[in-house]
């Protein structure tokens, strides 16, 4: 007969596995606390970061030629020749648009304030409230205070506003 008190390599005693934990519980337990409480401190040091999407989708009132070829372009792109796609190019021209300094000086910077773009520090969701940072704007005041050299100005001017944009400006193109 077989001895079955002698376990073999590849088997596991769970009721062993189980006294060993339980008799680590308060290690187990501590250092649990001690990750989760750095988490959470972490979560709340790290600023909030806020996106917004769109899908943007060039209009044009005359029809690409894939469009009036229908049903035979896939036939086409199966025996290996590819029709030519307008909208390909119309929106790579949006997309070159939007990161414009034409596009950012005469459609988004007239409806934002500069100290929302450069001195935001924190906004308090509940309240909505916009804390700015004392050392770059006195909000009270309405009086840039940042401390630059020259060319720069105390108030920022469009270029910068403008390179401060294209460094938040994220384009994901999906044809």
């Amino acid at each position: 007969m077989k001895d079955h008190s002698s376990l073999s390599s590849d088997e596991i005693d769970f009721k062993y596995l189980f006294i060993k934990i339980w008799t680590r519980k308060k290690l187990i337990f501590l250092v649990t606390l001690f990750f989760s409480i750095i988490s959470i401190i972490i979560a709340l040091i790290i600023p909030n970061e806020y996106q917004t999407k769109t899908l943007l989708a060039p209009t044009n009132s005359e029809t690409s030629l894939t469009s009036k070829l229908g049903a035979y372009s896939s036939l086409a792109s199966l025996s290996g020749i590819n029709l030519p796609s307008e909208s390909a190019s119309k929106s790579d021209e949006a997309i070159e648009r939007i990161q414009s300094f034409e596009f950012f000086s005469k459609h988004f910077l007239p409806n934002v304030k500069l100290e929302n773009i450069f001195a935001v520090k924190s906004w308090n969701a509940k309240d909505n409230v916009i804390k700015y940072d004392t050392s770059l704007y006195d909000h009270e005041n309405k009086l840039w205070v940042r401390d630059v050299s020259f060319p720069k100005q105390p108030t920022p001017s469009e270029q910068e506003a403008y390179e401060k944009f294209k460094n938040k400006l994220n384009l994901n193109v999906k044809y």
